[in-house]
């Protein structure tokens, strides 16, 4: 965040329990209702909010469920206020080379293996995107 701060707003680092923190409800694998807590939360200057939660490939058999849940809210509350531009989803990391970055889907995933599709995160492209 930190390296990319001249696009970015505000950032937090989300809690992982608690009414506090934010949370978006998800079913879990044993078909349970569980809250899933977003790693961070982050404004952009152009508006709009990002909400991402980091992951490894395969690091968490529930992460499809979390990452579908968060897409649905994320469409949910886009479509109540049209106004509003939010992405987010697991982000894993990828090397190429020396350099390490980070790929987000922005629709709904089945594994967290295969990154076919997914965009690379990228502050100042985003910031440059319309809200």
């Amino acid at each position: 965040m930190e390296n990319n701060k001249q696009f970015i707003e505000w950032w937090y680092k989300n809690g992982d329990k608690g009414k506090e923190h934010f949370s978006v409800f998800y079913i879990n694998n044993m078909n349970e209702q569980s809250l899933f807590f977003v790693d961070f939360i982050i404004r952009f200057k152009n508006g709009v909010i990002g909400l991402f939660d980091a992951k490894t490939k395969r690091s968490d058999s529930e992460a499809p469920n979390k990452h579908n849940a968060l897409i649905k809210y994320i469409e949910d509350e886009m479509r109540t206020d049209p106004n509003l531009k939010i992405i987010g989803g697991i982000t894993i990391p990828e090397t190429a080379g020396n350099n390490v970055g980070f790929r987000y889907c922005p629709n709904r995933i089945s594994d967290t293996s295969d990154l076919t599709g997914w965009e690379y995160f990228n502050p100042a492209a985003i910031n440059n995107s319309k809200p």
